[in-house]
């Protein structure tokens, strides 16, 4: 098994990925249905630790933001949009994180999420003589929480695929639930198995989630991923914030990301 160095996951590697990541939740879908309360240990994710406040590129990185936006002309248009929702990103990301243990809905799809998926967390396994990919293994479940089933594929959005893997997002998703439903089936599950409408309403309902990483999240993996900036400094320095912020190959994809999130109404009230 090998980690990927100095690139994206290809196709065929995301393809893998989500195979396993649909058999892990469908599995403890099943688990925790059946069997209440058997997760409830796995409470801690990313999103719902007790110093979070403390995180400097979480609390303060929208702020960053508008100022590096104000700079540019063609930008401003933006402002607007990311001010009128700006107090409810971080505050709406923790609900995300903790409502399965703080406020379930009834009509949720909560499985046990990963809680930090992406290609950085993957070995891959190939045939050494074809070059044929033959198995994926996830690593590092420390930050495993029970949540909405979304969670980690919206997560994957931003930390897995690079722009041009976003735009077949809708693709992936669908790929992921066939496998997802395929293997609620082959375990025997009898209760009613959540549609693919369902997974696509579960995200609009976790919008602010996604808004949050695409301001946040976005910047420093864009930067951290080509090894220009250190793990440590992208969540503590509001210096290195400035830089990541003003860094060109973000400020493209952000650009083309806030036009689709207009589009899809995002910015909307419930």
């Amino acid at each position: 098994y090998e980690v990927l160095r100095g690139r994206y996951a290809n196709a065929e590697e995301i393809k893998q990925s989500f195979v396993k990541l649909a058999k892990w939740h469908a599995i403890s879908y099943k688990i925790n249905i059946e069997e209440p309360g058997y997760f409830d240990e796995y409470h801690i994710g990313i999103f719902s630790m007790p110093n979070l406040d403390g995180n400097l590129l979480m609390t303060q990185g929208i702020d960053v933001l508008i100022q590096q936006l104000e700079t540019m002309p063609k930008m401003q248009k933006y402002l607007p949009f990311i001010q009128s929702i700006q107090g409810k990103l971080f505050e709406g990301t923790k609900r995300t994180a903790k409502e399965y243990f703080d406020a379930p809905k009834e009509d949720a799809i909560y499985v046990l999420c990963h809680g930090d998926f992406h290609d950085k967390n993957m070995m891959f396994k190939r045939d050494p003589n074809s070059g044929k990919l033959l198995d994926v293994m996830l690593l590092d479940y420390q930050l495993s929480y029970v949540g909405p089933l979304v969670n980690d594929l919206i997560y994957s959005y931003f930390m897995m695929l690079d722009s041009e893997q976003r735009g077949d997002f809708e693709q992936w998703l669908y790929f992921y639930y066939t496998h997802f439903k395929e293997t609620l089936q082959k375990i025997g599950f009898e209760g009613r198995i959540p549609s693919l409408l369902q997974l696509h309403e579960q995200r609009w309902q976790h919008r602010y989630f996604e808004l949050f990483l695409l301001m946040t999240y976005l910047p420093a993996w864009t930067t951290i991923r080509r090894g220009e900036a250190d793990l440590e400094g992208a969540f503590t320095s509001n210096a290195v914030h400035k830089q990541l912020y003003a860094d060109d190959e973000f400020l493209v994809e952000f650009e083309k990301l806030m036009r689709k999130y207009l589009h899809l109404g995002y910015f909307e009230e419930n």
